[in-house]
């Protein structure tokens, strides 16, 4: 539905309020020759209410002008699309209109990955903690959410990335992005018989065409090196 026939319908519904509302005004007036009667009177309050709840239907189901172009543009293109006019307009839209609906999880969370994908992990950051939130038991975005932290310092892991991680673990112990990070982490600390259990987990639940596969089976085999070395 275009932006022109939004504008109509609610410009339509608005002008029936107005009239219905000239009215009722007209006919407290005593002074008018014509006063509605008590039926009419209700008739009017249906009519406001049905005109009232018609609105709020309405807008529920087409969104605000910038979900409107959100989703022409989806149409037709992808946020990873290489036309980067159009991913600046999709960008700018959903950021417009999640500024006035700050509970669609949706948008914060594609907002949050986008600005991961460009190296801010600070502003990706706010997005994730608006769609957690909202959302704060997801497992998918609780995973992202402790991944984005680990990237903003630096790939290393403390106490606040630790968090998040036992936080997603503890929502979901088979999502592969923490799996991985657990990997990661008992690699550092030199338990590579802990990161192989970990990777080979993030394995088992990892499709073999998604890029982090190949990242858990490079983690085993270097971690099978080490344990070899130590013998």
């Amino acid at each position: 539905m275009s932006f022109v026939w939004i504008a109509s319908l609610l410009f339509l519904t608005t002008s029936s309020l107005s009239y219905l509302c000239f009215i009722f005004f007209q006919s407290n007036n005593k002074d008018k020759e014509t006063i509605l009667s008590v039926n009419e009177k209700a008739v009017f309050i249906i009519a406001v209410f049905c005109t009232l709840m018609f609105t709020a239907l309405l807008y529920s189901k087409i969104g605000s002008h910038e979900d409107v172009i959100v989703a022409q543009l989806l149409e037709n293109e992808t946020p990873s699309s290489e036309d980067s006019e159009i991913n600046e307009e999709l960008i700018d839209n959903m950021r417009r209109s999640l500024d006035k609906r700050p509970q669609n999880v949706l948008y914060a969370v594609l907002l949050a990955n986008y600005e991961k994908s460009q190296g801010n992990f600070d502003a990706a950051s706010e997005f994730y903690d608006l769609a957690l939130s909202y959302s704060p038991d997801d497992p998918n975005l609780l995973s992202q959410y402790a991944e984005n932290l680990f990237l903003a310092n630096d790939r290393s892991f403390n106490e606040s990335v630790n968090q998040a991680i036992e936080r997603a673990y503890k929502a979901d112990s088979n999502q592969p992005i923490i799996l991985g990070l657990m990997g990661v982490r008992a690699y550092l600390d030199n338990n590579f018989e802990e990161a192989i259990f970990f990777w080979q987990r993030g394995l088992d639940n990892t499709d073999k065409n998604d890029p982090y596969y190949q990242s858990y089976l490079d983690g085993v085999r270097k971690a099978e090196e080490k344990i070899l070395m130590n013998q």
